[in-house]
């Protein structure tokens, strides 16, 4: 699990694992099974979050105005 955003600590600690934050790049995108869009904010670039991804989960329905590669699926 990765997280990023605004105001978002740098790390986090839970259950005695330190979770740090990381910049979102296609490198790092294509590692993950999903990506999640848990908020709508001008700070993520969703063009590249939709070319980087495989599955996108998007809670906020921040990508309906965005086209898919093939492959990718919305959730």
């Amino acid at each position: 699990m990765r997280g990023r955003g605004p105001g978002l600590l740098p790390s986090i600690e839970i259950d005695g694992k330190t979770l740090r934050s990381k910049p979102l790049t296609p490198a790092l995108l294509k590692k993950q099974d999903c990506a999640a869009i848990l908020t709508d904010h001008a700070a993520f670039d969703y063009e590249l979050i939709v070319r980087s991804s495989k599955l996108i989960l998007d809670t906020r329905n921040v990508l309906r105005r965005h086209k898919t590669k093939p492959g990718v699926k919305f959730l």
